[in-house]
């Protein structure tokens, strides 16, 4: 139930991507700009009654080869 929430938060958000987390498929991933992005959904699903479990936030980076 929560993964059709968020994947349909992904339709509309297009600075947000939803992922199966890689280790464990019962995890979803929430790809976004900005903890404060985060922050606004999570306080979202919670007044929709959701109550999810968060892990801490990661930093994602990508290095190209002609920027160095």
């Amino acid at each position: 139930m929560i993964r059709r929430r968020l994947e349909k938060e992904a339709e509309n958000n297009v600075a947000m991507r939803v992922a199966p987390n890689a280790d464990d498929g019962e995890r979803i991933d929430v790809l976004a700009r900005g903890e404060l992005q985060v922050g606004v959904l999570v306080e979202e699903l919670r007044r929709e009654r959701f109550e999810p479990a968060l892990s801490p936030p990661r930093v994602l980076s990508e290095t190209h080869d002609a920027t160095g």
